[in-house]
């Protein structure tokens, strides 16, 4: 009975691990993003107005792992970087409207 119930249990996580391998290469060849790269923006988006480093602790990368990846959603200009309302020393990560719409498409929001 255990090992029938594992065997089950089994078959469905490899269902599931297929239907999101699935939308993850749907949402890749509609926004032409990687997988990280809608990753970090979610979190972005989740997170609107978090810095480089709360951005990496939240995804355990490295900072400066994490700042690369940011700076090519910067360049594509799906994320901006402004100063923070509340600490004008603190810069935040925002998404860009392009990003939001990306996000949009990718059905990730």
């Amino acid at each position: 009975m255990k090992i029938k119930l594992q065997k089950e249990v089994l078959k469905h996580f490899r269902e599931i691990f297929i239907q999101a391998k699935s939308e993850l290469k749907d949402n890749v060849k509609k926004t032409g993003l990687s997988g990280s790269q809608l990753w970090i923006m979610q979190q972005i988006y989740n997170f609107n107005g978090i810095s480089n480093s709360e951005l990496a602790k939240n995804l355990t990368l490295h900072v400066s792992t994490c700042s690369i990846l940011v700076n090519k959603l910067i360049k594509k200009g799906l994320v901006e970087k402004t100063r923070s309302q509340t600490d004008e020393r603190k810069i935040v990560l925002t998404i860009s409207s392009k990003g939001s719409y990306s996000l949009y498409c990718s059905k990730v929001l």
